[in-house]
């Protein structure tokens, strides 16, 4: 239905914007800079421009990747693990007709 769908993109947004709210604060209490370095780059940029932007690059997307590895872990903690229902199997179609058995009568 449309009104779950709308809830649904609520939550997504929410998510994020507390995500990213949540990034900037641990950050400032860590003093880390987490601007984004490629703004800062140009056309006429030379090798040590490109390295420390690299470098910032990978600084922030390590921040960001841990805080979501640490986001994943505890909310696998917090959710119990359901049992994993497997669907039936579906028939192989595309399997060789078994060899019939000598030993059982014709149909």
């Amino acid at each position: 239905s449309v009104r779950a769908r709308v809830a649904a993109l609520c939550e997504v947004l929410g998510v994020y914007l507390a995500g990213q709210v949540v990034m900037f604060l641990l950050a400032k209490g860590l003093g880390v800079s987490l601007a984004n370095p490629l703004t800062t780059l140009t056309a006429d940029a030379d090798g040590a421009t490109l390295v420390s932007a690299t470098h910032a690059l990978v600084r922030l997307l390590g921040f960001q990747y841990i805080l979501q590895l640490r986001r994943h872990v505890n909310h696998q903690r917090a959710v119990p693990r359901q049992r994993q229902r497997h669907p039936p199997a579906r028939p192989n179609h595309h399997a060789r007709p078994r060899a019939s058995r000598p030993d059982l009568p014709a149909a």
